[in-house]
């Protein structure tokens, strides 16, 4: 039987032990959806497990799903994951990115004023975490057939930051009521 603390290769991807930090939503709030000091500290404090799995992050400004969740869309964001990467790295460990898109479980407060998107026009049960303010969350437009492809090249786009910032790896949340999610359910789509 192996040991928890026995290196473990995975993939491409040597880890030190067999220990995996799971991604956590949010872990630090971000300004402009940018990664900065907080995170990396958040990260740091975890570099001894075999791999973090870092938060959820938005692929694009239509995926934010709540106030403070960083972004992989632009250079800035990407320039904040990759002093992240090189102080985890710099300490041994390893980390991947979660990438992630809302769909519906977001709000135009987020959203810069505009509705959220989802496989059809079904409102998500409960409310968002706005600050402050508690109300049901809104009713999302239905994507058209061509905005579907724009969405998987955000997410391929975003790999692609995720490797240029030093991420060892990327993983893609399709669960807990994220927008590839709500393509699987019939309460959702």
């Amino acid at each position: 039987m192996s040991s928890l603390f026995e290196p473990l290769q995975l993939g491409a991807v040597q880890l030190q032990n067999r220990v995996v930090v799971a991604p956590r939503c949010p872990v630090q709030p971000v300004d402009h959806h940018v990664p900065g000091e907080s995170m990396r500290n958040y990260y740091c404090e975890r570099a001894a497990a075999g791999l973090i799995i870092a938060q959820t992050t938005a692929v694009s400004p239509q995926g934010v799903g709540c106030a403070g969740t960083p972004g992989i869309w632009c250079s800035d964001q990407r320039r904040g994951w990759q002093q992240i990467t090189d102080a985890i790295h710099k300490k041994e460990g390893k980390i991947m990115l979660q990438l992630g898109h809302a769909g519906r479980a977001s709000d135009p407060e987020f959203l810069l004023g505009q509705i959220p998107v989802a496989p059809s026009a079904i409102a998500c049960p409960g409310h968002p975490n706005l600050p402050g303010e508690k109300r049901p969350y809104v009713t999302p437009r239905a994507l058209r057939t061509d905005e579907i492809r724009v969405i998987v090249d955000d997410f391929a786009e975003a790999a692609a930051r995720a490797r240029e910032a030093g991420f060892d790896g990327i993983s893609i949340q399709a669960g807990k009521g994220g927008l590839i999610d709500q393509f699987l359910h019939d309460h959702s789509n």
